[in-house]
C-alpha cells in the first residue's frame, strides 16, 4: 500500500513539472520575431552624411489657383495676367474698366503695418506675348491701358479705370493689335494684394472687364453696358530663387516658386537580415527662413524616388510611395516603414526622398528645413525599430 502511495505522488509531480514546462516563455529572439516586442524600443537612428541634401526652384504657373496675387510679399514679385475672349467687334468703346474681388491682403510684416493705409502703383498693359510662366509679357508704355493705385485697406471689389481708345482698337479684328491679354504689375508695391479668380465656385467674385459701348443701326446710335469674364488666369512671379537669400544651410519646400529636395540615408551599415517593425523620418522645420507663419507646412509630402536625383532633373511624376506628415508644432514625421522595409529586403534601390509641397501652384509659400549641417537635434534622422531573427547553433 506505501508503495503504491509513492508512485502515485511520483506521477502527479511528474504530470505538474511536464504541464509547467509547457508554459515556459519561449525564447527572446523568436518573440522579437514574431512581434510581440515590435517597437519597443529604438534600435538605431540614423542620420545623413553632412551636406548631402539637395534643392532646386521652379517657377510655377497658379492659373489653377483661386487666387490672383499682385505685388509684392518681401522679396516675392508677382504679376497678373487677365484673358478676355468674344469682345465686341464693331461697336465704339466709350469706357472700360476691370473689376476684381479682393479675397486678402498680405505682407511679411507685423500686425502694426496695417493700422494705416499703404499705396501700390500699379500699371495695366495690354500682354505683348501669350501666357508663358518662363516668359512673362515685357512692360510696353505703348500698350499701356492705365495707371492707379492699389490700397492695403480696400476691401470687397474695385474697379480699375482703363483706356477705352486703346480698348476699343483692341477689340477691334482688324486693328493689328494682338489680342493676347491684360497684364497687370505693381511698382516697389509694400503688399500684395488678392484676388479671387475664375476657379472659385462664386463665379460672380471672378476677374471681369466691364464695357460701356454704342452701336449703330438704322435707327441710330445706341448705348449699351456688358461684363466679360475673364476667360483664362493666372499669377506669375517674377523673381528667381537667387533673389531670395536663402540660407545655403537648410533646405526647402514652396508653392509659386516652388522647391524640391533631396533626401538620402546611407543603409549600408544595416543588418539585411534584420525585421523592420518601424521606420519613421523626422524634419524640424526653421520658422525664421519659412513665409507666411508656416503655412502649408502640413501640405508637405515626400515621395521615394524610382530614379537617381539628377541635378533637380527629377519626373514631375512620382511613380513611388507618397508619405503626410504628422505635424506637431515645428516638428514633421513621417512613417515611412514600407519604403524602408523594400529598401532593406533589396526590391528597389535606395534614390532617396523626394520632398515638395502639395498644391504648388495654388499660391506662394515657402518652408525651411535644417539640414545634416545642423546639431543632431534639429537635423533629419530616421528613428528606426528592429529585430533581429535569433542566433542558430548546430
Amino acid at each position: 500500500m506505501k508503495t503504491r502511495c509513492l508512485l502515485l505522488l511520483a506521477g502527479i509531480f511528474l504530470f505538474l513539472f511536464s504541464g509547467c514546462g509547457k508554459d515556459k516563455p519561449l525564447p527572446d529572439g523568436y518573440k522579437k520575431i514574431i512581434g510581440n516586442n515590435d517597437g519597443a524600443v529604438v534600435d538605431t537612428i540614423l542620420v545623413q552624411t553632412e551636406g548631402i541634401e539637395k534643392f532646386y526652384s521652379k517657377l510655377i504657373s497658379t492659373a489653377p489657383s483661386t487666387e490672383l496675387m499682385l505685388g509684392n510679399y518681401g522679396p516675392y514679385r508677382s504679376g497678373m495676367f487677365l484673358t478676355f475672349n468674344n469682345l465686341p467687334d464693331t461697336v465704339i468703346v466709350k469706357s472700360a474698366r476691370l473689376l476684381l474681388s479682393i479675397a486678402n491682403n498680405i505682407a511679411p510684416v507685423d500686425s502694426s503695418f496695417w493700422n494705416i493705409s499703404h499705396a501700390a502703383e500699379l500699371n495695366i498693359f495690354l500682354a505683348d506675348t501669350s501666357w508663358d510662366v518662363n516668359n512673362p509679357p515685357v512692360p510696353d508704355m505703348s500698350l499701356l491701358l492705365g495707371k492707379t493705385f492699389l490700397y492695403s485697406d480696400s476691401t470687397n471689389k474695385i474697379q480699375l479705370a482703363l483706356d477705352s481708345l486703346t480698348v476699343d482698337q483692341w477689340a477691334d479684328s482688324g486693328s493689328g493689335i494682338r489680342h493676347y491679354g491684360i497684364w497687370l504689375e505693381t511698382v516697389d508695391a509694400p503688399f500684395m494684394q488678392i484676388y479671387s479668380s475664375i476657379n472659385l465656385a462664386n463665379t460672380e467674385l471672378a476677374p471681369k472687364l466691364q464695357l460701356i459701348y454704342t452701336t449703330s443701326d438704322s435707327i441710330g446710335a445706341k448705348p449699351d453696358t456688358t461684363e466679360y469674364y475673364a476667360t483664362q488666369d493666372a499669377s506669375f512671379l517674377l523673381n528667381n530663387e537667387m533673389e531670395l537669400n536663402l540660407n545655403p544651410d537648410l533646405f526647402y519646400i514652396g508653392k509659386g516658386l516652388a522647391f524640391r529636395s533631396w533626401l538620402n540615408f546611407d543603409l549600408g551599415g544595416l543588418d539585411t537580415n534584420a525585421h523592420i517593425n518601424r521606420a519613421i523620418l523626422e524634419l524640424t522645420a526653421n520658422r525664421s527662413n519659412s513665409i507666411r507663419d508656416f503655412a502649408g507646412i502640413n501640405e508637405c509630402i515626400i515621395y521615394r524616388l524610382t530614379e537617381e536625383w539628377q541635378d533637380g532633373n527629377v519626373s514631375e511624376n512620382q511613380t513611388g510611395a507618397s508619405y503626410s506628415p504628422t505635424v506637431m508644432d515645428s516638428v514633421l514625421t513621417f512613417e515611412i516603414t514600407p519604403s524602408f522595409q523594400a529598401w532593406l529586403g533589396d526590391k528597389y534601390p535606395n534614390y532617396g526622398f523626394l520632398a515638395k509641397s502639395l498644391n504648388e501652384q495654388k499660391t506662394i509659400g515657402r518652408i525651411a528645413f535644417y539640414s545634416s549641417k545642423h546639431t543632431f537635434e534639429l537635423q533629419p534622422k530616421i528613428y528606426l525599430y528592429y529585430t533581429l531573427p535569433p542566433k542558430q547553433e548546430f
